[in-house]
């Protein structure tokens, strides 16, 4: 009897290694399919981690772009009205404002400075003065239809001939003269440019 009782715990501990490894490969398949999901779950999360930097860098961008579209489109009304009010075309006052820069003179000082030039310029062909700024530059006001001359050609004689005079005090009168105060504040500005 003892025999059949050891026979009896053989074979019910056979059945159950059997089940056991039954469980096994189930908890095995299981695990398996665990980590087949948490690899999708991971490369999704890369995949999501990926489309956010990149919706990150496309707002960025974006930002970016738009500011730029913004302060482009800022100076180009910048650049129209100092056009309707000196006379000078958007093209030659952007490459004046660039210039301007340069020296460390701000748009705003150089629209007021040709503005008033433009001014000058009208009132020299409507008074016809002997001896003004112009006459004393040798500064030919009208073209050979007798018209005034574009502002843009007139203001680089000027500023052509500004530069042959001899005298410093009679360069800055003269300069004065033709664009009021914005001379005097385009002379200091780009004086600390140079020292």
């Amino acid at each position: 009897m003892a025999q059949d009782g050891i026979n009896i715990r053989i074979s019910a501990q056979d059945e159950a290694s059997g089940t056991l490894r039954n469980v096994g490969v189930g908890v095995d398949a299981i695990g398996t399919k665990s980590q087949d999901a948490g690899g999708k779950v991971t490369t999704l999360r890369g995949h999501l981690g990926a489309l956010t930097a990149f919706a990150a860098t496309a707002a960025a961008v974006g930002g970016g772009l738009y500011q730029m579209v913004n302060k482009t489109t800022q100076l180009g009304e910048q650049l129209k009205m100092a056009s309707d009010k000196s006379g000078i075309s958007v093209e030659s006052l952007s490459t004046l404002k660039y210039a301007a820069e340069q020296s460390n003179v701000g748009f705003e000082t150089l629209n007021r400075g040709l503005y008033l030039f433009a001014i000058r310029a009208s009132n020299a062909v409507a008074e016809a003065k002997k001896g003004d700024a112009f006459d004393q530059l040798g500064i030919t006001i009208r073209d050979q239809q007798g018209r005034i001359r574009p502002t843009y050609d007139l203001f680089l004689d000027v500023t052509e001939a500004l530069r042959n005079v001899r005298s410093d005090a009679d360069r800055a009168r003269l300069s004065q003269e033709l664009f009021g105060r914005c001379a005097q504040e385009a002379r200091v500005r780009s004086s600390r440019t140079v020292t």
